[in-house]
Parts: structure tokens; sequence; C-alpha cells
């Protein structure tokens, strides 16, 4: 498992070392004047927008001209630390970064090829138009969803990246109940799946005092509503 998982982090290592050149020398140059870049690089877009009649490259749609703003500013500036991260291998402070971008980036991408497969590109000086050149281009877009969502399923389930603290809503809720005793008033006993939450109960009074325990929930709770911000920051990005 440890080897398979080396083998994921290089994968990703690789996605981001090359995603920075293609940022820079293609994606950026829609959305930067053309006296920033030199002719090579201007001959190289170009080349690129002939051969594989990228529609959004050549006629910019607002939207997608946000997509790429968002690369800029966003992704950019992430993709040097997720390189060291993943050439480092199991830096699990990567994990939460990583999740927040593998979602933008996949809920980004996924209407894009969905737009090069069905839409129409009649009215656009230079787009495919047939299906061998629509999935020419979905070929060049689909690595940018499919590693992405590799990179979030790696984040969420793989052993490696786990916190090391296991825990569960009604557990911490019935522990937190459990220890409410003050002069008889608050007493509660669970009768149904009492076993479970006693043990787990008095496994954390062995590892730390009712304080501690209370500020582990407050910093579970502030963790899911990180998530929970997260998540909506990146769905009014992407409407």
């Amino acid at each position: 498992m440890a080897s398979f998982t080396r083998v994921l982090e290089w994968v990703f290592l690789l996605f981001f070392a090359f995603h920075v050149p293609i940022t820079v020398l293609f994606d950026l140059q829609i959305a930067l004047p053309a006296s920033f870049s030199p002719q090579a690089v201007k001959d190289l877009s170009k080349w690129y927008m002939n051969t594989f009649k990228d529609p959004f490259m050549i006629e910019t749609p607002l939207w997608f001209l946000t997509f790429v703003y968002c690369e800029a500013f966003l992704h950019l500036p992430f993709f040097p630390v997720a390189v060291y991260a993943f050439y480092q291998g199991g830096c699990k402070w990567i994990r939460i970064p990583a999740i927040i971008y593998s979602t933008h980036v996949s809920t980004c991408v996924l209407p894009i090829i969905v737009e090069l497969l069905f839409a129409d590109f009649s009215s656009f000086k230079l787009g495919p138009l047939n299906l061998q050149e629509r999935l020419a281009l979905v070929a060049l877009y689909a690595p940018y969803l499919l590693i992405p969502l590799l990179l979030l399923n790696t984040m969420l389930y793989n052993p490696h990246y786990q916190s090391e603290e296991k825990w569960d809503v009604m557990s911490l809720i019935n522990c937190l109940i459990s220890k409410i005793d003050i002069r008889g008033y608050f007493n509660f006993n669970l009768v149904e799946g009492r076993t479970t939450e006693e043990k787990h109960c008095k496994s954390l009074e062995e590892k730390q005092d009712l304080l501690d325990f209370y500020s582990c929930c407050l910093r579970r709770t502030q963790r899911v509503a990180l998530c929970g911000k997260c998540i909506w920051m990146t769905s009014y990005a992407c409407i």
C-alpha cells in the first residue's frame, strides 16, 4: 500500500510540475496583454490554436476567462507547494489544500468538456467541425479532470493522508452528554449502543481531561465549518 501511494504521489508531482509551463505558456496568454509575451510564446500559442482548433482560446467566453483568472491567482501559486509536498511524500498538511484544489478544478473542467462535446461552434472563427476534432480537444482537457478526481479520492480515502484522530458525530455527542452531571440535575443514560460510547468515553478520559475534550470538539466543528465554506466558495465560483 505504501509503494502504491508513493507511485500516486509521483503522478501528482509530475502533473503539477508540468502544469506550471502549460499554464504560463498557453492558458495565461488569453488573459495577458500581447506586449507581455515574447514572440516565441505567441507563435507557440498560435500553433496550438490552429492545430487543435480550441474555440475557447480563440474567442474566449467570459466564463472561460473567469476560469483562467482562477488558475492564475489560485492554482498557479499552489503548484510549487504541491510539487514540494508530493516530492517529500506523506505530507498530511497538503490534504485540505489538495481537496480544495481538486474539487474546484474538476467542477471547472467538467463543463468545458461537455461544451466541447455538444456545443455548436459554427459561429466561431475557428472550432471543431467533426467528432474527431472534438474528441481530440477532450483528450487534451481530460487529464485535468481525471487526475484531480484521483487526487481528491486519494486525499479523502487513502489511510496515509487520514487524520490520526478518529471520531464520529454520535460518539462525540454521547460522550458530551455522559459528562454532564451537575448535582444530579443532568444524568443521561443511553440504552442502545451504550457499550461502544462508554468505551470511547473511557478512552478519552484516559488520554485527556474534560477541557481538552471540549477543545477537540471545537477544533472539529471549525474544520467542518471550513470545509463547508470551501464547498460554498467553489460552487459560487463556478456559477
